[in-house]
């Protein structure tokens, strides 16, 4: 057990961090199973995991609107047809994909990386 308690004590965080960045929900929850255990501090995962998966949608967001800028340099129409498919989804049922792409699981990237793709125009 102290191998194993050496390990999450100086790496803990860092799987966290890395685990809340790609899909939040199962490394938290691995986390505060660990916090219950007492082998991480609950303020430091809750503080690690907010601010990863914080990062993670600013990340995946980038690279939609990457994707989206450079679509016709890339593959053109493998790209573009994707992309404007999920613009109408989002279009026609907006708080519908705002909430299956924040709570779907599995969602959250291709979420994050549809609405940076979708055009966001000025009213």
């Amino acid at each position: 057990m102290g191998g194993l308690h050496g390990f999450l004590e100086q790496y803990g965080l860092w799987v966290l961090a890395f685990g809340a960045f790609f899909q939040g929900y199962s490394a938290v929850i691995l986390a505060g199973l660990l916090v219950s255990q007492n082998f991480l501090d609950g303020f430091d995962v809750w503080v690690v995991s907010a601010v990863s998966a914080w990062i993670g949608h600013w990340f995946f967001f980038g690279l939609g609107r990457w994707l989206r800028r450079h679509r016709h340099r890339i593959a053109g129409d493998r790209i573009r047809q994707p992309l404007d498919a999920l613009d109408d989804t989002i279009r026609a049922h907006p708080w519908m994909a705002v909430l299956f792409t924040q709570y779907g699981y599995g969602v959250r990237l291709i979420g994050a990386v549809a609405f940076g793709a979708a055009p966001v125009r000025k009213r």
